[in-house]
């Protein structure tokens, strides 16, 4: 409670060492031989201006190609980012460039939160039902 303040001191620890644990089995019947699935870990700041129904969308409606990419996106993680700020800067109605010079702290902050996502392909580590 030293690091916080009142009345939000009373509610410390934020945050445990206690881990939610959840198992979900992925069956390749769920996944078309020609689809890949995917685990997208991200932080709230992603889920703030996209939906699990965005980036779905987002995935299947593009072909990522491990040899020679001619797009401007590398990875899924990459799509998934420049389609969220796409949806922040449209509803901020702010430039890119006014969102990508924004200062770290309380003036980022102000606008949006901190955002990471991490996006692993699932093919070739599917389970068998």
């Amino acid at each position: 409670s030293q690091y916080s303040f009142p009345p939000f001191d009373e509610y410390c620890p934020y945050i445990d060492c206690e881990p939610d644990v959840f198992v979900q089995c992925v069956r390749t019947s769920a996944v078309a031989e020609t689809d890949y699935g995917y685990l997208i870990l991200a932080t709230d700041g992603v889920w703030d201006y996209s939906s699990c129904d965005d980036i779905c969308s987002w995935l299947s409606s593009y072909q990522f190609e491990s040899s020679s990419n001619d797009s401007c996106y590398q990875t899924a993680a990459e799509l998934i980012m420049e389609n969220v700020l796409d949806n922040l800067r449209r509803k901020v109605n702010r430039s890119r460039r006014a969102l990508t010079v924004l200062p770290k702290g309380t003036a980022r902050r102000k606008v949006h939160d901190d955002m990471t996502v991490l996006a692993v392909r699932l093919d070739g580590i599917l389970l068998n039902s």
